[in-house]
């Protein structure tokens, strides 16, 4: 299941209400927003990432999301981590629209093991008006 990411600050506010691990758009901010996000995964356990998905969820319902994915490649055998990152525009955010980050991370092999979103971050700035 997806799992809330848990944000804990933010840098360089213009505007942007930022509370309860969201990010709201401010009243007379309509518009398009370029959005950059990354996640950085780990399992712990060399071979055990099979892949992670970062996703923004929008007013609660699932968004937009992309995804690293290791699952039965070469490479897995090997990796243990990966960054899953999204850099797009999100059209049409109107004032009081919030945004979340989520994660969703699945393992390659069927031993329990540790998850984890050890680092994520999110740029979001408006690019223009409605």
């Amino acid at each position: 299941t997806y799992v809330k990411i848990l944000l804990d600050g933010n840098k360089f506010n213009r505007g942007l209400t930022f509370a309860s691990n969201k990010i709201t758009i401010p009243s007379g901010g309509d518009g398009d927003y370029y959005c950059s996000e990354w996640i950085d995964f780990n399992t712990y356990k060399n071979g055990g990432f099979g892949h992670g998905v970062c996703a923004i969820f929008k007013n609660g319902s699932h968004h937009v999301e992309t995804a690293i994915n290791f699952k039965n490649a070469d490479e897995d055998y090997h990796a243990s981590k990966g960054k899953a990152t999204f850099n797009g525009i999100l059209p049409d955010l109107n004032a009081t629209d919030y945004l979340e980050v989520f994660a969703y991370v699945s393992m390659d092999q069927t031993t329990a093991s540790y998850r984890a979103a050890n680092n994520t971050m999110i740029t979001l700035f408006k690019v223009n008006n409605d």
